[in-house]
């Protein structure tokens, strides 16, 4: 650049010069920290961050790319109150006044702990905390795989518990780094690693142990990185978490099926004590021996009253006894049922004797006739008037034995049955008073 920029002869400068200069002066000045409001935030595809920090009187334009906001650890949102460091810059192109931000933190609360609630949040609302989702861990694994650093004192201290409290079991080591760059994602492959195991190298562990000692919350950080968790909900071996001590909670103790206070605490949630079962499995055998001695002496009790009885003393008594009961039985069964048997018949009888009786053909027996009409293929109609015929009317006459077929020659006027005069044919009456 020729010159100084403010020479006291005026100069005309191209407007690239003059945002040059400018962008020159702000690179001496060191880092300032400014506080704000955050607004129209943008985070671009490619992981940088754009936004605007403001206060009630003034705003100025902030890009933070993308290693500063990868370091930051928690997520920036609308509204939140951000302090960032940084220097003032000139982005040339369009002239703008920018602020480049080298550090980002929340205002009134520490970085990685607004990371830790926000991501929290965020995983409570996908489920992955739900206890309906969490496994149920083994009584008695024979298998148990662990998860941590092949060194310090969390993997001894696991070691050393389960070889005194569950020396059968088989401890399989899938060594990772627990903290540091890239130690979420290796915690994540060793999971999958002891998931994966064929059946002919043993298949999967019964329960996995995954933790390390305690430390800060820096120290801790891997296990509430997303890809840490998100291995943990998605392994299908029931995890038991043991991370640092009893007041350190991170989000995988959150998504384990079971989270232990410290990695000794794990290696005892994952394993039975010998010693307790073996004093409950002395007392079961004492139990039993009690049960069968008991059932021992009933039975003999039992024995010894069937023994006393006539059928074991003189069995061919007791044979003879029961054979002339059955014959007893028999002999009374054979009764009643003759008995019941002449009851019903006695009953039919009777039946059959009143059915007669209401036979509308019985009183034939007593001289009486049925006497129709008969008009080719209609039924016979009965006489009841000797009006119903006229002379040469074919009739039919029903007796006690047999019918008759004759012809009507004449008809008499018909008189009432109670009057005197009737006009008597032989001495004989028609149920329907007609002569034929």
């Amino acid at each position: 650049m020729q010159g100084d920029l403010f020479d006291t002869e005026p100069k005309a400068l191209e407007v690239s010069e003059l945002l040059l200069g400018i962008k020159q002066l702000f690179q001496p000045m060191p880092q300032v920290v400014v506080a704000g409001e955050v607004s129209n935030l943008t985070i671009a595809k490619s992981g940088h961050a754009y936004l605007t920090l403001k206060d009630d009187k003034a705003a100025i334009k902030v890009v933070a790319f993308r290693g500063v906001v990868s370091r930051a650890k928690f997520q920036m949102v609308q509204g939140m109150r951000l302090r960032v460091t940084g220097k003032l810059d000139v982005y040339v192109e369009r002239g703008d006044l920018q602020f480049n931000a080298q550090d980002l933190s929340p205002e009134g609360i520490g970085a990685l702990e607004l990371a830790f609630r926000q991501r929290r949040e965020k995983m409570e609302a996908m489920g992955w905390f739900s206890p309906e989702r969490k496994r149920p861990i083994p009584g008695f694994p024979l298998r148990i795989g662990i998860v941590t650093s092949p060194t310090g004192s969390a993997i001894r201290d696991m070691l050393e518990t389960i070889r005194e409290r569950w020396p059968i079991a088989r401890v399989i080591l899938a060594p990772c780094l627990v903290q540091g760059t890239g130690s979420a994602d290796q915690l994540a492959r060793a999971l999958g690693l002891l998931a994966s195991i064929p059946p002919e190298k043993g298949g999967p562990p019964d329960v996995i142990l995954l933790g390390r000692g305690g430390g800060s919350m820096e120290d801790l950080w891997s296990f509430n990185e997303e890809v840490l968790v998100r291995a943990v909900v998605a392994c299908p071996i029931p995890i038991i978490a043991g991370v640092g001590h009893e007041d350190d909670v991170t989000l995988v103790d959150l998504a384990a099926d079971l989270r232990g206070l410290t990695p000794t605490h794990a290696a005892q949630c994952a394993t039975p004590r010998r010693a307790d079962w073996a004093a409950r499995v002395d007392s079961h055998i004492v139990r039993m021996r009690q049960i069968v001695e008991s059932k021992k002496d009933e039975l003999g009790r039992r024995l010894d009253n069937l023994s006393r009885r006539s059928a074991w003393q003189r069995p061919r008594d007791w044979v003879r006894e029961k054979q002339n009961r059955v014959g007893e039985l028999a002999v009374r069964l054979r009764q009643s049922c003759l008995q019941a048997l002449t009851g019903k018949f006695f009953q039919l009888d009777a039946l059959r004797d009143r059915l007669s009786i209401l036979n509308p053909l019985h009183v034939l027996e007593r001289g009486y006739s049925l006497t129709c009409k008969v008009e080719g293929n209609a039924s016979p109609a009965l006489l009841r008037d000797a009006s119903q015929v006229a002379p040469g009317d074919l009739l039919e006459t029903r007796l006690a034995r047999g019918v008759l077929l004759s012809r009507v020659e004449r008809v008499l006027p018909g008189q009432d049955p109670d009057s005197e005069g009737i006009p008597s044919l032989g001495g004989c009456a028609s149920s329907s008073g007609n002569e034929a």
